[in-house]
């Protein structure tokens, strides 16, 4: 591409160069707090839970009930049949896209990752998730 073709991209905000890990992608080695979606309208079925233990769980937006968010506390998400907790900070981005339906996956960080994400970047440094029904 020419040179004020870039210039053009990069003006309507568009550049030809991709970022380092879409933001859509779950990488284990470079730590994000949320993966949101990219594309301009969404129907995302799933929200992927990653641990830290590299456990993973999948639950389905259709079994959303309700979100809340309070700096202090963190985030708790209310499932059919599961409460997600989410603790950390610069958390509000998340729970304003996790209300829209575009987070791909939330995943907790270990306590060295967590002190060197930037002061602004959200970290999580705490993720629970419980049945609301033991067997």
């Amino acid at each position: 591409m020419s040179n004020s073709t870039n210039k053009i991209l990069e003006y309507l905000g568009d550049s030809p160069r991709q970022p380092e890990i879409a933001d859509d992608v779950y990488s284990p080695n470079q730590y994000r707090a949320f993966g949101f979606v990219r594309k301009p309208v969404s129907n995302e079925p799933m929200i992927r839970f990653i641990k830290l233990n590299g456990v993973q769980k999948s639950l389905a937006y259709s079994h959303l009930y309700d979100i809340d968010f309070d700096p202090r506390t963190g985030i708790t998400i209310d499932f059919t049949q599961h409460i997600v907790e989410i603790k950390g900070r610069g958390l509000l981005q998340g729970f304003e896209r996790m209300s829209a339906h575009r987070v791909i996956f939330v995943a907790e960080a270990d306590r060295p990752t967590a002190v060197l994400v930037p002061e602004g970047e959200p970290v999580i440094t705490g993720l629970e998730i419980k049945s609301k029904y033991t067997l």
